[in-house]
């Protein structure tokens, strides 16, 4: 009988941690930003909107379209990761807050693929997250 008690207790606390870890509506919501970003990435590599050159000479110049200090990839990324700081999710939630979250650095290495548009600020969005930055 205490064998019992003691594998259902294992059990109960076994679920209480999947339920606490898991993120199933927000996990497939990723991936499906994930497969979408993949099938974008196709489109704009054969329209030749951008490449993955090697080379800086036949490198193309990318505009960026993101108008939040955060792009949505990114965000949705660091939410379902737990790798939002305390001063970027609403409060008393781990939901990030957009008018709060800032792109994080992202140090550039060999075999990484080029950003998409979406994923680089615009100018004046650059300007608009300093001023939070140094101002909040």
């Amino acid at each position: 009988m205490a064998f019992n008690r003691a594998a259902d207790e294992e059990e109960r606390l076994k679920a209480l941690r999947r339920e606490r870890f898991s993120n199933t509506e927000g996990e497939q919501r990723f991936k499906q930003m994930v497969d979408e970003r993949a099938k974008r990435r196709q489109r704009l590599n054969e329209e030749g909107s951008i490449d993955n050159k090697s080379s800086l000479t036949e490198a193309r110049k990318i505009i960026g379209t993101c108008t939040l200090m955060c792009p949505v990839f990114e965000r949705e990324e660091r939410e379902l990761k737990k790798s939002l700081a305390l001063q970027e999710v609403f409060p008393g939630t781990r939901k990030a807050d957009p008018a709060k979250t800032v792109k994080t650095f992202h140090r550039s290495a060999a075999g990484n693929e080029e950003p998409l548009p979406e994923d680089l600020r615009t100018a004046d969005t650059l300007i608009q997250t300093l001023d939070y930055l140094v101002n909040s």
